[in-house]
């Protein structure tokens, strides 16, 4: 197994930098992404002295850079985000983001106490925006956003100026491009005439080393979301985004399929135990059916005990594993099941056991061959999260083979042993044989059923 080595937290080796795996390992994009972080990052003892590349490090490493923004598009008939109202809209919008507070207002006068500790402090974004290298008291911020946060009527005189990809005030050029979308310039003049969409970008500080600083970053984001989600304009579309929300909609997902797995494996126990019924009492298989999902079960916990214990990654695509071992594994109990039907049932139990066992377990193996290997050739995939979750899934359907020939198998003989001595199949009581039994009488009791007729017609209690 190949161990993939990303950032984790103290328990579990969690694969924190989800858009990282998602991305072939051979892809070019991801060679140039680390070629420039390898020749942007400073060494420690030099960042004193090297503000630019420190700098440059900051804004370009974007795996691990905290940051929000907005995307304005204007889908009225000008489809123009430089018009005078529309970057009045944006002017309230960073007005709104800049009063964000990590605290709720009720919580605001105990941090003035100091009665809330560090985690709790209320802070706000220019508490927590990327600091200018010069000015320490500064948010490192776009030209352009200052003018729109101060105010948009700069903007709007600015805008009959305004060139694309940059502009040039007196010796000094500013990068239009990570502002404006959808830009339509002059042909002669090259002077934009109109910006279908305008990103308003917010960095905030990266602090890794400081876990409780770099939770306020993440609450402040969170907060972020909540609050421009709820905002809706008649002519103008609201985009938003942080540097967590990969995240955390991954992380939502497979909360949300945890949630149901508890109602997925009692539908099929009830589902397998519901098919192994028969319509004597004695020849039902109910507790095999429950036994089948229960060895399904044991492999998945197996296959998670085993690579969490070794510090192998964890992502949340992981987490459909369980639904797709329980749907492959448990249909072999019926494969069983149905072997030992077959048999004759006057001969001996041990050889109906053994013709049972032979005729079943090597379909069940070159099934269980045929899945592991398929996803064995995954653990070798260039995509991270592929080779994470196909490593998995290889080890839980190995952990389900053998809990297959060796937990179910011994089921299998419990039940059998049950069947030959005539006890019931739910409160083990032992019954009559049917050739035993006064078919001229009614039964003592009898449980009648619209799917299998009556199901007790021959089963007499002691």
């Amino acid at each position: 197994m190949k161990k993939d080595s990303f950032s984790t937290d103290n328990r579990i080796n969690k694969e924190m930098n989800n858009l990282m795996n998602y991305l072939p390992d051979s892809a070019e994009s991801v060679k140039n992404f680390r070629s420039l972080n390898s020749k942007t990052s400073p060494l420690i003892g030099d960042l004193n002295e090297d503000n630019n590349a420190e700098m440059s490090r900051k804004v370009y490493d974007w795996s691990k850079q905290p940051y929000a923004y907005v995307i304005l598009a204007d889908n009225g008939k000008k489809q123009n985000m430089l018009q005078e109202r529309n970057l009045k809209i944006a002017h309230e919008i960073v007005k709104l983001v800049t009063k964000i507070q990590t605290a709720e207002e009720d919580e605001y006068s105990l941090i003035v106490k100091g009665l809330i500790p560090y985690n709790n402090k209320n802070l706000t974004w220019s508490d927590l925006c990327q600091k200018n290298f010069h000015e320490s008291d500064q948010c490192l911020e776009h030209p352009f956003m200052t003018l729109i946060r101060q105010s948009p009527l700069p903007m709007v005189q600015l805008s009959l100026l305004m060139k694309y990809p940059e502009i040039r005030i007196q010796n000094v050029s500013i990068d239009t491009t990570i502002l404006f979308g959808k830009v339509k310039q002059n042909a002669y003049t090259g002077l934009v005439e109109s910006v279908a969409a305008l990103r308003l970008p917010f960095l905030l500080q990266n602090e890794p080393n400081n876990l409780a600083f770099s939770n306020l970053i993440r609450k402040w984001q969170r907060k972020f979301v909540d609050q421009i989600s709820k905002l809706k304009h008649s002519t103008l579309v609201i985009d938003f985004s942080t540097s967590i929300s990969l995240n955390d909609e991954i992380a939502r997902n497979g909360k949300l399929l945890i949630d149901y797995l508890p109602a997925v494996f009692f539908a099929l126990v009830v589902f397998s135990c519901f098919c192994c019924f028969h319509i004597d009492w004695v020849l039902s298989q109910p507790l095999l059916g429950f036994c089948g999902v229960l060895t399904a079960a044991q492999a998945v916990v197996v296959a998670f005990g085993i690579l969490i214990s070794a510090g192998f990654s964890f992502i949340q695509m992981v987490y459909i594993m369980p639904f797709f071992v329980l749907a492959v594994s448990a249909d072999n109990a019926f494969l069983v099941l149905n072997a030992w039907r077959n048999t004759h049932p006057l001969a001996e139990t041990k050889h109906r056991l053994a013709k049972a066992v032979g005729s079943t377990s090597v379909s069940i193996m070159i099934t269980a061959l045929t899945d592991g290997l398929s996803f064995a050739v995954g653990t070798i995939s260039q995509f991270p999260a592929i080779r994470i979750f196909c490593t998995y899934c290889a080890l839980a359907i190995l952990c389900s083979f053998l809990f297959q020939m060796t937990f179910f198998v011994s089921c299998l003989v419990l039940c059998a042993q049950r069947e030959s001595s005539n006890r019931h199949c739910l409160c083990l009581w032992r019954v009559h044989p049917r050739v035993e039994s006064d078919l001229n009488q009614e039964p003592k009791w009898r449980v009648p059923s619209l799917v299998f007729g009556e199901l007790g017609r021959s089963e007499n209690r002691d």
